[in-house]
């Protein structure tokens, strides 16, 4: 996974949407109980990553998922 930004430039921050910081912090926190659940048995490999799953991306998630 190629997660650096072509430039400097590149680089944004933006700003979340209303009630997104929680449901962010929600799946994190669901995650660490997983892994201390699965143990040894759970994949790390990408934890830094909140979501990992691409199937999980879809085109709308986020306008669907936290309408105004």
């Amino acid at each position: 996974m190629d997660d650096i930004t072509k430039s400097k430039a590149s680089f944004r921050t933006q700003p979340l949407v209303l009630g997104f910081c929680a449901k962010l912090i929600a799946v994190k926190e669901d995650q660490e109980k997983n892994s201390r659940l699965c143990g040894k048995s759970y994949n790390k490999a990408e934890a830094r990553y909140i979501y990992t799953d691409v199937l999980r991306i879809i085109p709308r998630y986020l306008t669907v998922s936290f309408p105004e």
